[in-house]
């Protein structure tokens, strides 16, 4: 918002009118430039997480994944077609589609600047903006997306992990095999992470609710700004410690105690089921 760039400046926001559009443009810059980028490969070896490896994740990256921005749709009869390359197939009105990776961690190595939301994600990814970035990542990586992208080319022909979506078959939903039943959910859990950083994305209100034809020249800046300013300030999404806290040790007992009585009463009441079942057999 206006307010906040102006105490991020130091500014009073009253003063910060005419050089808003200017501070915007400067601050998406250092985002896309400065704040976003992909790390060495010393960083991707030192952080692939143990939840990963158990969900036999243990290679993968980059966790992607693409959001729509509902915008305002231009009235004017020359922007007819633009109207029409904007319209989103998620939401169902004219938006503006963003796409960006994430590392294990939430921390947002790779993103591309917004485009029409007509365009789909695999075309968007094959980007040639896209693609220079893929070169940087180790040749081993591995990607999580959802089903969004089955499979997209990469440099490297890098693995593809999406979960498997339920089939109709003879009128019944089903999934395709039993190891798809099985990794499927694991799959869906590891693609937490760009919903939180989306999440915190659409929080500024330039990018919400309803974004308006007179901030479209801000747009771009606004995104790029957003997902480097989670990069410096938001504690990435850590796994949980290895030691369980008095809480979850709180819990765990009663859980415990609770499984020891319901064994206790299942022994109480199989003399009396098998008296009664002998009797009933001798009558």
């Amino acid at each position: 918002s206006a307010q906040f760039i102006a105490a991020f400046m130091g500014l009073d926001r009253s003063h910060l009118s005419r050089i808003l559009d200017l501070w915007t443009h400067v601050l998406g810059a250092c985002g896309q430039y400065v704040l976003v980028g992909v790390p060495n490969e010393a960083y991707f070896k030192a952080h692939l997480l143990e939840e990963f490896a158990e969900l036999n994740l243990a290679k993968v990256c980059c966790i992607g994944d693409a959001t729509d921005f509902w915008a305002e749709v231009p009235r004017h009869p020359d922007f007819a077609q633009i109207s029409n390359q904007g319209h989103s197939d998620k939401i169902g009105v004219f938006a503006a589609r963003g796409l960006h990776f994430v590392s294990q961690l939430g921390m947002v190595i790779i993103a591309k600047s917004l485009f029409f939301a007509k365009t789909s994600e695999p075309e968007a990814i094959k980007s040639r903006a896209v693609q220079d970035v893929l070169r940087e990542l180790p040749k081993w990586a591995e990607f999580l997306y959802d089903k969004g992208v089955r499979h997209a080319p990469t440099p490297y022909m890098s693995k593809w992990h999406t979960p498997s979506f339920a089939k109709t078959v003879d009128g019944k939903k089903r999934l395709e095999s039993v190891e798809d039943v099985i990794h499927s959910p694991g799959t869906a859990r590891g693609r937490y992470t760009p919903e939180i950083t989306y999440a915190r994305v659409k929080s500024w209100r330039l990018l919400k609710p309803i974004i308006p034809v007179e901030r479209f020249h801000l747009l771009n800046a606004a995104w790029w700004w957003a997902l480097g300013f989670q990069n410096l300030t938001q504690a990435f999404l850590r796994p949980p410690p290895d030691v369980a806290s008095a809480e979850q040790l709180r819990r765990a007992a009663e859980h415990r105690e609770m499984d020891r009585r319901a064994a206790v009463a299942a022994c109480e009441r199989a003399p009396a089921t098998a008296g009664a079942a002998a009797a009933a057999t001798a009558e």
